[in-house]
């Protein structure tokens, strides 16, 4: 640091300048010689000088003490620094260094001093050392690495080396060196890197594509998956922008909702397109979250891309499956309710929103019973079927609906989906069938009944020739007096032909015996009416001709007698009222005789049930063919002046088992039946027109001509 040297005082400095003014004297020969003033002036100079002097040395000492005061503040802040200190000579020989670098590598600066760095660098970073000093010495420019040396213990540490070459005025170079312990930033940086390596593959394990980029939008960061996805290398999307690597009207999108993100802040989801390397566009979601900086600033966003293009199509295809079979559901005609292993509602069809008035949101879990009051008397059933995994099944059962019986079929089927126990419950309203089979049961009856007739058709005809025959035999015998066998039969008996027909006559024989024949005849045709009616072959479609059908038809309704109600079909007045010309029709001729002979017999029975409560009231049939010729139709009406029917009657009037006639008159299946023949069997149709009071009008349409009407046959009669 160099050796203090003390200023001398006034009188050293007197002697001095005495000593050097003879020694002046001495050398300029000549004496000096002052006149008074000017030695006064001398004198004063002096005096002045001397108090310069004196001025300069209080000025230069207050320097000394400065200076001394920064000797020993260099001292300090050389030795005491917080980093390490080297100064290197030529040889490569450190020749100085401070405290702290003493400290830092655990020795005294004497075991430091005349000894190479290298001795203190650890064997594997020596290499770092030299190029070190190696970019020194070319580039003439302060280096600095790092690297590891050895503490005297054995133990290394980290440090920075920072490196200058400086040369005195003496033209000597040396290097100064500066030494930073970084032990801890090196740990620090060393658990952040292992962090970053951990957060690399950790992001690079994620299969869908995650960015990072700056304020301005550029890509500063993103995994494997992102560049999988644009199919491009890292090196050509860092620093890139959406507008590098999408079509402009989607990038400009992203920027927009990258904008408002840093606008706001915080997170952001929205749904886009993205085109990927094939060229597709994937329908994605964003993801993005802003990086926030200092001072509430955000310096970039964090961003994921799911694809969802495969979920949302499947999505779709669920979504429309889901439709299908709701659809499916919905469209049943049966009520189909899907119920948990509590007895939840978790599915309700249409059919069952329709019978119970209540909306599937609202059913949804409810309790079965709860939401289906119709039904709760299944609960039980319905826990079994559960329990034990068996269908239940519990057919026809009947409930009263607007008076009226519904016949139900109620089948529990368990369910087992993903793991849970539930139920499917399915209602079959099956009330048309148990007609049908009603229906079938009496059309039974009625072809029994036809061959009942049948047979006794046959059996009177037999007894009824011979009747006829006999008649007209007789007839013949006692009123012919010209035949021959007559006469000579009468003179052996002593009588003649002319007093046999006197007799005769006088008791009025020949017109009873016309009597008997024509009601031998009357009783054929209605036996012969019988056998068309019951007989098999015409259960078939044929040709008919309509005026000639009705005629038929008329003749065999005369015959009925009801004894109960004592009214006879021919004291019914009749009027008729045909269009000429009527084409044929196909139909099968027995079932549309049993329609209008039906018809008849109940508009009889009303007109005759008036008749017994109205005086001079008289029982009368309109009967009217006509053709529609818009619709190729025969229009058929059958109208009475019965009593009529009021509205409700007319809208339940073809529904099986509904009668107003009294507990045994009637089963309430003829106009059913007669209904089904007319729509089903020949593709016409069949209503009622009535008014209380004022009678009662069938009009039936049956197609003419030649039509297209399949071989449906009214419950297996006959064959086509």
């Amino acid at each position: 640091m160099g050796n203090k040297k003390e200023i001398p005082d006034n009188s050293e400095l007197r002697q001095r300048a005495e000593k050097a003014l003879k020694v002046s004297s001495v050398n300029n020969d000549c004496p000096v010689e002052f006149s008074p003033d000017e030695m006064k002036t001398l004198i004063h100079d002096l005096e002045v000088h001397q108090i310069e002097l004196e001025m300069q040395n209080d000025e230069l000492r207050r320097f000394q003490a400065e200076l001394d005061t920064e000797r020993a503040r260099y001292f300090d802040l050389y030795n005491m620094a917080p980093v390490g200190f080297f100064s290197i000579n030529e040889q490569k020989l450190i020749f100085e260094c401070n405290l702290t670098a003493a400290k830092m590598l655990g020795t005294t600066r004497s075991t430091i001093v005349k000894q190479p760095v290298t001795r203190f660098i650890l064997k594997e970073d020596q290499d770092i050392y030299y190029l070190h000093n190696k970019q020194l010495f070319e580039t003439d420019v302060p280096q600095e690495c790092d690297l590891r040396m050895l503490k005297n213990n054995g133990s290394a540490i980290w440090v920075r080396l920072a490196t200058t070459v400086v040369q005195n005025s003496e033209g000597i170079t040396s290097r100064r060196m500066v030494m930073s312990d970084i032990t801890e930033r090196k740990k620090v940086e060393n658990i952040l890197k292992e962090r970053e390596t951990f957060l690399k593959t950790l992001i690079n394990a994620i299969p869908i594509p995650v960015f990072y980029k700056d304020k301005k939008g550029r890509y500063l960061e993103f995994n494997e998956a992102f560049e999988v996805f644009f199919g491009k290398k890292r090196e050509d999307l860092i620093g890139k922008s959406v507008f590098d690597i999408s079509p402009r009207h989607l990038a400009e999108k992203y920027t927009a909702q990258d904008n408002e993100l840093f606008a706001i802040g915080g997170k952001q989801q929205y749904e886009s397109q993205v085109k990927n390397t094939n060229g597709e566009l994937r329908d994605v979601i964003f993801s993005t979250s802003v990086v926030p900086g200092n001072k509430g600033s955000f310096i970039g966003l964090i961003g994921a891309i799911l694809d969802i293009t495969d979920r949302k199509r499947d999505e779709e295809d669920i979504s429309n499956l889901r439709n299908y079979l709701s659809n499916i559901i919905n469209s049943m005609p049966s009520v189909i309710i899907g119920v948990d292993k509590d007895g939840r509602v978790n599915q309700w069809n249409h059919k069952a929103q329709i019978i119970t008035g209540i909306s599937k949101e609202s059913a949804k879990g409810q309790l079965f019973e709860k939401a289906f009051p119709l039904l709760s008397s299944e609960s039980e059933r319905l826990k079994q079927a559960i329990s034990m995994r068996k269908i239940c099944s519990n057919p026809r059962q009947f409930r009263k609906e607007e008076d009226q019986v519904i016949f139900e079929n109620i089948t529990i089927y368990p369910l087992t989906a993903n793991g849970r126990a539930g139920a499917v419950v399915r209602v079959d309203d099956v009330t048309e069938q148990v007609k049908l089979e009603e229906m079938m049961v009496q059309s039974e009856k009625m072809l029994s009944l036809g061959g009942f007739s049948a047979a006794m058709a046959h059996e009177i005809n037999n007894p009824l020739a011979g009747v006829i025959q006999n008649t007209n035999v007789l007839s013949n015998r006692l009123t012919m007096k010209d035949m021959p066998a007559n006469i000579k039969a009468a003179e052996s008996s002593g009588t003649t032909m002319e007093a046999i027909h006197e007799f005769m006559h006088a008791r009025n024989v020949p017109r009873m015996l016309e009597a008997i024949t024509e009601s031998g005849l009357r009783i054929a045709d209605i036996v012969r009416n019988i056998l068309s009616f019951s007989r098999k072959s015409d259960s078939f479609f044929s040709t008919h001709n309509p005026k000639v059908l009705m005629e038929k038809i008329l003749a065999l309704a005369s015959s009925g007698y009801d004894l109960k109600k004592k009214f006879d079909f021919k004291s019914i007045v009749i009027e008729k009222k045909y269009e000429k010309d009527l084409p044929v029709i196909v139909c099968r001729g027995s079932e549309i005789q049993q329609v209008l002979l039906n018809v008849f017999n109940n508009g009889a029975y009303a007109m005759f049930e008036k008749q017994f409560s109205e005086k001079d009231y008289q029982p009368k049939f309109c009967l009217k063919l006509s053709e529609e010729r818009e619709f190729n139709m025969l229009r058929i009406e059958v109208k009475d002046n019965g009593p009529g029917i009021d509205k409700e009657t007319c809208k339940r009037i073809f529904e099986p088992f509904f009668t107003t006639k009294p507990i045994g008159s009637g089963t309430g299946l003829g106009l059913s039946v007669s209904y089904f023949i007319i729509t089903k069997n020949h593709n016409g149709t069949m209503e009622v027109e009535s008014e209380l009071g004022k009678g009662t009008n069938f009009i039936i349409r049956l197609p003419m001509g030649a039509c297209s009407i399949k071989d449906k046959h009214l419950f297996g009669l006959g064959e086509f």
